[in-house]
């Protein structure tokens, strides 16, 4: 009876120097806790979302048409523009976009004056704290410390998958942060995204979930102008295709003028 006494009150001390150690463990995981919940469990499916690949679309340059609006040179395989015409977007009326629109229905719209330029802020902003890259390699990986595009591979790279309670709170933080920059960056109702290199510029390609055309662009020239690329088919019109898109994306080039301007 004495030993089974001692054995309960054994069992009692263990139970509760195991429970002393499992409330002490996760009190000191309280942060990683905080960013595995709200990076992982609540995350936006765009988060999940991994870049597909993609490449620039061959074509014959004798086939297509160059034009040039508000700064930048692009060729289209539509011949020439039927239409053009600036409209300033509700609520912003320093951000001017170009409507561009061709015999066969086609339009490009380019946001000429776009405000929000810079690929990925959070790269800028460690970059300045720090030029030496050393910020930018913690945060980003070594390949990334002098190169904004490879810091936006790792962060679309980046899924909630890579969050866990058993790291250290440095590192769930850090990936906390690359998945909070991805949502940022990208819409919500996106299908697909890939980032494409172009002989003077980058663009990000976004389809949007359940779109029958293209989808859009984000294009930044090397000299580190950049505007949006929409490609629309008006009604009637045959639907725009990802290639239509590529040729633009792979031709299109900043070149020097003055700002665009409403038509007198």
């Amino acid at each position: 009876m004495a030993i089974r006494d001692t054995l309960r009150r054994h069992r009692k001390r263990v139970l509760g120097v195991a429970l002393l150690a499992a409330s002490g463990w996760f009190i000191s995981r309280i942060p990683q806790v905080s960013f595995f919940w709200s990076g992982r469990v609540r995350a936006k499916p765009v988060t999940w979302l991994l870049p597909t690949a993609a490449s620039l679309p061959r074509f014959d340059p004798s086939r297509l048409t160059e034009v040039s609006k508000d700064g930048w040179t692009f060729a289209v395989p539509w011949g020439a523009p039927s239409l053009s015409y600036l409209k300033s977007l509700p609520g912003a009326a320093i951000f001017l976009s170009r409507r561009i629109e061709f015999p066969d229905g086609r339009r490009v719209r380019l946001n000429a004056a776009d405000p929000y330029c810079d690929p990925l802020p959070i790269w800028r902003e460690a970059m300045k704290q720090d030029p030496a890259g050393g910020k930018a390699r913690a945060l980003f990986g070594e390949a990334a410390g002098g190169d904004v595009w490879k810091a936006l591979d790792v962060v679309l790279r980046t899924t909630p998958a890579e969050l866990h309670l058993w790291v250290s709170e440095q590192e769930s933080f850090r990936v906390w942060l690359l998945l909070y920059q991805k949502d940022v960056a990208l819409p919500d109702d996106l299908e697909a995204v890939s980032v494409l290199r172009s002989p003077h510029a980058h663009a990000i390609h976004y389809r949007p979930r359940g779109s029958k055309g293209a989808g859009w662009a984000k294009v930044h020239g090397d000299d580190g102008h950049c505007t949006s690329v929409t490609i629309a088919a008006l009604d009637g019109a045959p639907p725009v295709t990802v290639d239509e898109l590529g040729t633009i994306l792979a031709t299109i080039r900043h070149t020097e003028s003055p700002a665009p301007r409403e038509p007198s």
